[in-house]
């Protein structure tokens, strides 16, 4: 059974034996398991009240829902898992809402007697098109993630010139972060390479550094690194609670204290999509009013 080019998760149980007889390159990232590891399937098994014919259970895994589909095939089980994209279609809806009503309440007062006040027009005009922009930003996000997402998606590997793209993208963020008076700074070995879907990287890498200033203090700081296949990006920010550590790569979770801050809740969703896309392994590590620094092991 050729298993490695699907991109959905599937596994081959023995039915006798209770071992994985296959287990896809897709399955393994999903369940964060080795080959021999069983108790994870196990438990998939367990929210199933029975094993006959070809069943479906809707389970969650790593902050993630999945489709699980059981099929008995004589002596075997055949378990595939496949990502639910924006399960939770209540809060997606609530999220898109938020700035559809603000648009709403303005244009009513607009027209009900703001519009004739020239300051007051300039105003609620500036609001309108920021609302219209948050709005037009969410719905891309949640279609670049949907399509990543989606498993058809097919990477364009080339080597990536790395310090020639930091600078662009250090350049692109450099009056943002003047405006706070962060300091940007870059440690890689000159002529360094990345091999990646260039487009993908780009994003990745562009979402770590936007969100490494949006969050940071003013007057602090900045670093990208790249040593021994880690990239990093660190901040000095408001760091993100112990609790929200394992959530904060869910689709549109936003931790309390950075309510304020703009944003779509779904860039970290991304980026931690397009590093599983690669095979990368990504990680947190954070201190509360100290700052937060991401890891990509490439």
């Amino acid at each position: 059974m050729e298993l490695e080019n699907l991109s959905t998760g599937v596994i081959l149980l023995s039915k006798s034996q209770s071992q994985i007889i296959e287990i896809n390159t897709a399955a393994k990232k999903i369940l964060g398991i080795d080959l021999g590891g069983m108790k994870a399937i196990e438990k998939l098994l367990a929210s199933l009240e029975e094993l006959e014919g070809l069943k479906r259970s809707e389970i969650k895994i790593n902050g993630q829902h999945y489709n699980l589909y059981l099929q008995e095939l004589g002596d075997h089980y055949l378990v595939e898992l496949s990502q639910i994209i924006y399960q939770d279609m209540k809060q997606s809806t609530h999220e898109l809402k938020r700035p559809i009503q603000n648009i709403k309440t303005l244009v009513e007062t607009l027209i009900m007697g703001a519009k004739d006040d020239a300051t007051r027009l300039d105003d609620y005009l500036s609001k309108l098109n920021h609302e219209a922009d948050r709005l037009g930003t969410m719905v891309q996000d949640m279609l670049s993630l949907s399509h990543v997402l989606s498993g058809t998606v097919e990477l364009n590997i080339v080597e990536i010139d790395f310090n020639e793209m930091l600078d662009k993208l250090l350049g692109l963020a450099q009056s943002r972060a003047s405006a706070r008076s962060i300091n940007l700074s870059a440690d890689l070995p000159a002529g360094t390479k990345i091999q990646a879907d260039k487009k993908y990287f780009e994003h990745m890498l562009a979402n770590l550094i936007d969100n490494a200033i949006k969050y940071n203090k003013d007057s602090g700081q900045v670093s990208v690194t790249y040593k021994e296949g880690v990239l990093s990006v660190a901040d000095t920010g408001m760091g993100i609670p112990a609790q929200d550590l394992e959530k904060i790569f869910d689709q549109f979770y936003r931790v309390q204290a950075s309510a304020d801050i703009q944003g779509t809740g779904l860039g970290l969703a991304m980026v931690r999509a397009i590093a599983d896309l690669h095979g990368w392994e990504l990680e947190i590590e954070s201190e509360l009013g100290q700052g937060t620094k991401f890891s990509v092991k490439i």
